[in-house]
C-alpha cells in the first residue's frame, strides 16, 4: 500500500498529450536522479562494472537490461568508498538506465527500459 503521494509507472501521463507531469513528478524525479548520482560516487566501482557490462552487451548485438546488471552486483560483495556494503535499491534501476543513455547514446536501442518518472525531465516515455 503506498503512503506517500509518490506517482507511480500508471500515473505518468501519456506522450500524446494527455496530461503534464506535475510539480510532485518533477521533484520525485530529480529526487531519484540525485539518488542515483549519490549512488554512484559512493559505489563508483559497482557502477564501472555495471557500464562494462553494458558495454559486453552492446558489443556482442545482445539486447540491454538493467535490472540484469543490478542483480549482477547484488551477487557480488562490494563495498563503497566509505567501506560500507553496497545496496542498490529498485528505484535507481530507471535513473541508472537512463544515465547509461545518456553517457552513450547508441545504447538507447538496445538498452531496454520502462516508463518511468525520470522520463518527464527528459520528456520521453
Amino acid at each position: 500500500m503506498k503512503h506517500d503521494n509518490t506517482p507511480t509507472l500508471f500515473e505518468l501521463p501519456a506522450e500524446n498529450g494527455v496530461g503534464e507531469p506535475d510539480e510532485n513528478m518533477v521533484q520525485r524525479a530529480h529526487e531519484l536522479n540525485a539518488g542515483r548520482d549519490e549512488w554512484i560516487a559512493r559505489y563508483p566501482r559497482p557502477w564501472k562494472r555495471i557500464q562494462q557490462l553494458a558495454r559486453r552487451d552492446y558489443a556482442a548485438g545482445r539486447r540491454m537490461c538493467i535490472s540484469r546488471y543490478v542483480e549482477d552486483i547484488r551477487a557480488h560483495d562490494w563495498s563503497g568508498t566509505d567501506g560500507s556494503e553496497c545496496k542498490i535499491s529498485n528505484s535507481l534501476r530507471a535513473p541508472l538506465a537512463r544515465k547509461l543513455c545518456e553517457m552513450h547514446p547508441e545504447y538507447a536501442g538496445l538498452l531496454i527500459t520502462r516508463p518511468s518518472v525520470c522520463d518527464v525531465l527528459t520528456g520521453t516515455s
